[in-house]
């Protein structure tokens, strides 16, 4: 026999499902027309969903999104997540050309969280603190300021302004018309660089991951010492970089 379907969970995703269609958001009124609810009532569940990490409202326009918490929740399956599963080979195969550390990141609210990652294979690196299911803030690494770069300006002051900006180390950049500027180098360039800004003795080169709608879903990067990643080094690592982000985009159909 059928079990009843408890009202309260079949509204909430309602929204979820909604939300799912309209990526860049909708308004209140908006959700309880499609959906049907009460004004109240979809605000309520909003409000819920937001305080659990699934929906945020964006402060300027108002329109509530989903998050990237549904996503984080999947990715744990690994292998039956598209991103991570079609990325896999091309970031191990750049790791091994590279010689160096590939990481692959995920946007959530204002942080990145590392969903893979490759280690060097020459044995010779330094430490670093990233490891698969660590949450950064996007300001100050460079897959943040590859992803950062492809949003809008509203969404890039907004992220900025829920951030705790601190200088981690001598090189981050904490002045926000700074921080924008380097953002628009990043546009300009295709990649961003992390000039020890999370680590000192780090630096490393990333690469933005867009979908068909030119939005960014996720992206990668090449760390190694700041001995060895010289400007030099990077103009080495550019053109792979670039094949590998071409297969990767490729394979997950975000032609563009």
């Amino acid at each position: 026999m059928e079990q009843p379907i408890v009202q309260s969970v079949e509204r909430t995703f309602k929204i979820v499902e909604l939300l799912t269609i309209h990526t860049r958001g909708l308004g209140l009124l908006e959700i309880a027309k499609e959906t049907g609810l009460h004004k109240s009532t979809a605000h309520r569940l909003l409000s819920c969903l937001i305080q659990m990490g699934y929906i945020v409202q964006d402060e300027s326009t108002s329109l509530y999104r989903l998050s990237l918490k549904l996503f984080e929740l999947s990715s744990r399956l690994v292998d039956g997540t598209d991103l991570l599963a079609t990325s896999k080979p091309y970031l191990d195969k750049l790791s091994q050309i590279t010689n160096e550390a590939v990481h692959l990141v995920i946007p959530s609210d204002v942080n990145i969280v590392y969903v893979y990652k490759v280690d060097a294979f020459n044995g010779s690196t330094v430490r670093m603190a990233s490891r698969v299911g660590l949450s950064i803030p996007m300001y100050c690494t460079g897959c943040g300021k590859a992803i950062l770069a492809n949003m809008t300006q509203n969404e890039i002051a907004s992220i900025w302004k829920k951030s705790s900006i601190d200088a981690l180390t001598t090189h981050t950049i904490i002045n926000f018309d700074e921080f924008c500027q380097t953002l628009n180098d990043v546009k300009e360039n295709g990649y961003a660089l992390d000039n020890q800004e999370n680590e000192i003795g780090v630096r490393c080169v990333a690469f933005p991951i867009l979908d068909y709608n030119h939005r960014p879903v996720a992206a990668f990067s090449i760390s190694a010492p700041t001995t060895r990643m010289t400007d030099e080094r990077i103009a080495e690592i550019l053109p792979h970089a670039r094949k590998a982000l071409s297969q990767i985009a490729t394979s997950l159909g975000y032609l563009y």
